[in-house]
């Protein structure tokens, strides 16, 4: 089979600017001629493993692909999902890379990871968006009662080595290509030339990357928008990792996440400064140096160019009081106590109170329209990197 670009994530790097600003423009040489969720998730990643059917999934493909590479554009197959979900601890990542090897055993890898606290940050994040209620440390240190039965977080899915290694297993090291977040933040142009001279021929425009530097596809919510959210999703918000919401609707959710969006950009987003501060000491504390060894034996199986623009650094194992990732970050021990968000911080408390006063009355405003058959369009909602 014709081989396609796979870009397997993870969540949370950019992957939603890298579908939306390169991998799906012609003028960069690539095409994504098929959608995540309906094709790839339906077809590579949700099927029953006794429904799985490689022949028949290659087949479905390749057309696309091949026509694809005859108009002299690389095909890539890009959903962040293909390297497991991370609020189920990635548990089938390695049967989703046993999948992709059966239906392209000749395509390229391509995998972004993010630094290990920046990362549990982020996903928090998105799990409230998504529809979460679960605290950090819950979302973190998930029950192990009944483990058995739905897989939750798990840090072990952030031991990035170890998916890694198995790619490179089976499809061999030059096959794969691993860059970092941190890098694709510090400097896209960089970061695509990499990419592009992993792939061959291909040549960066630097101009036109430059011009995209600050350009951020998916929008934050602030953490004084993100507890506030957190706390209504009890109420409204649909989606599986929350069944038992009290009125769930979809659109509701929506309508809440787009009255926070409009508060957040007016006030809440110049507040959460400090509280983010705490937030991230927070789990500085609850995660410490777990991934000290994953990330020395990841930057030694990887080959990441060095250069001024990117602080890469092979990680310093075993360091009593700091060590220096792959990622580039400086950690130091922190003496300090760190500040529970949900009960030790009035302030904080305060203000979100205030907030989810006013934004549960719009709520019931918008419920009450929805009632009478008049819902507003137009509502978008916007997941963070």
């Amino acid at each position: 089979m014709t081989f396609p670009l796979i870009h397997i994530g993870y969540h949370k790097t950019g992957s939603s600017w890298l579908q939306k600003r390169i991998f799906n423009q012609e003028n960069w040489s690539f095409v994504s001629p098929f959608s995540r969720d309906k094709e790839i998730g339906e077809m590579l990643i949700y099927v029953h493993p006794l429904d799985f059917a490689p022949k028949a999934c290659g087949a479905y493909f390749l057309p696309r692909i091949t026509k694809a590479k005859n108009a002299g554009l690389m095909p890539v197959i890009s959903y962040e999902r293909l390297s497991g979900d991370f609020q189920s601890g990635g548990y089938d990542s390695k049967e989703i890379a046993d999948r992709l090897i059966q239906v392209f055993p000749e395509a390229k890898i391509f995998v972004v990871i993010r630094e290990q606290k920046s990362m549990a940050l982020s996903m928090y994040k998105q799990y409230i968006v998504d529809g979460g209620t679960n605290s950090l440390k819950r979302f973190l240190f998930p029950t192990t009662m009944g483990k058995g039965r739905i897989p939750l977080f798990s840090f072990d899915h952030l031991n990035y080595h170890r998916l890694i290694k198995y790619y490179m297993q089976i499809y061999g090291r030059e096959n794969v290509c691993v860059l970092t977040f941190e890098a694709f933040k510090a400097n896209r142009a960089e970061f695509l030339g990499d990419l592009f001279s992993f792939l061959g021929d291909r040549k960066v425009r630097y101009k036109d990357i430059e011009k995209a530097n600050s350009d951020r596809v998916n929008a934050s919510l602030s953490i004084l928008a993100l507890n506030i959210k957190r706390r209504l999703n009890w109420l409204f918000a649909d989606d599986r990792i929350n069944p038992n919401a009290l009125v769930p609707s979809a659109h509701l959710e929506k309508k809440i996440t787009w009255y926070l969006q409009k508060v957040d950009n007016i006030a809440l987003a110049r507040l959460s400064n400090s509280f983010e501060q705490k937030l991230k000491a927070q789990i500085d504390k609850l995660i410490g140096g777990i991934y000290r060894k994953s990330n020395g034996i990841t930057s030694s199986i990887i080959s990441i160019r060095p250069s001024s623009t990117r602080a890469v650094n092979a990680a310093i194992v075993g360091c009593p009081e700091k060590s220096i990732s792959l990622f580039g970050v400086m950690y130091l021990k922190r003496k300090s106590a760190t500040l529970d968000l949900e009960t030790n911080t009035v302030s904080f408390t305060f203000i979100s109170r205030a907030i989810f006063c006013i934004v549960s009355s719009l709520t019931w405003s918008a419920f009450r329209t929805t009632v009478a058959g008049f819902p507003p369009n137009g509502i978008s909602v916007k997941a963070s990197t």
